[in-house]
């Protein structure tokens, strides 16, 4: 199912669709649409694949230059390494960019994709003109888990993957508005992935640092764009990156750009439309 969901995606934007080698040397999948404009990058979350942004793509390349990204082990992208952390998935996607003859980039990753393309900036430097993160960060000052605490948090799927998975993706990403086509899809997509890669990249993820990740962009316009089914703590972004910026959606739980994408495009384009 990943494979003609990509492919149909391809078609429909008319993308060019190329491989660079990322971290570990695993060939990283990506397609490329439309022309001119921004260079904006999507970056999808954690057991996702690049064809989550479908109802993003064509718009967004109307007038500007889009690449969307597998990451390594995610979609049509290579998974033979040991590496999952976010440091690695974030070398996965500067190596995309640097193959591009691009001069700025806009960043925009969806929960995983948000610290991927954090430290995907750290290694970009002055190229990047903005960043974007969707639904992640609601606690943008708390201290990250132990090694210990994360593998208790993600013991419980590691017993059942596929089954666990789909079960909490339905109760815990959804809210009881959203279309049904897009809940089964997505629940039942996630819970195909591989079960080792997702779960070392689901413990690289809640040790990641997040107070460290932000500040260190604390030069680069940020942009949350958040759920108000989970809180943000604005106060603990804003003192980790003074120049923040949080813009909160309604009725949208963790996918907005699935759920409701007319209304994600136009947060999204005013967005970008504003970054210097």
């Amino acid at each position: 199912m990943r494979v003609s969901v990509v492919l149909l995606l391809a078609v429909a934007v008319h993308a060019e669709a190329a491989s660079v080698s990322g971290a570990g040397n695993v060939d990283i999948y990506f397609t490329r649409s439309g022309s001119g404009g921004a260079n904006i990058v999507l970056v999808h979350g954690w057991t996702c694949d690049s064809s989550y942004w479908r109802n993003q793509v064509d718009e967004l390349a109307a007038d500007n230059t889009v690449i969307a990204i597998d990451l390594a082990g995610h979609g049509e992208s290579g998974g033979n390494r040991d590496d999952w952390s976010i440091a690695a998935f974030g070398e996965d996607v500067a190596a995309v960019v640097d193959a591009q003859d691009i001069d700025e980039v806009i960043l925009v990753g969806h929960s995983m994709g948000g610290a991927v393309v954090i430290e995907a900036a750290r290694r970009l430097g002055d190229s990047v003109r903005l960043i974007v993160a969707v639904d992640t960060m609601q606690e943008p000052a708390r201290d990250p888990y132990t090694d210990e605490q994360s593998r208790e948090l993600w013991a419980p799927f590691a017993a059942d993957f596929a089954h666990g998975l789909e079960a909490f993706v339905r109760k815990s990403f959804f809210l009881p508005a959203a279309p049904a086509d897009v809940v089964d899809w997505v629940a039942k997509d996630m819970a195909s992935a591989d079960a080792g890669i997702a779960l070392a990249a689901g413990h690289a993820l809640t040790t990641w640092n997040v107070p460290d990740g932000i500040s260190s962009i604390d030069h680069i316009p940020f942009v949350l764009i958040n759920a108000d089914y989970r809180p943000t703590d604005a106060e603990g972004l804003a003192s980790l990156h003074p120049d923040a910026r949080l813009v909160v959606l309604r009725d949208v739980g963790h996918f907005p750009m699935l759920v409701k994408p007319e209304e994600f495009n136009a947060v999204l384009a005013s967005v970008i439309q504003s970054a210097p």
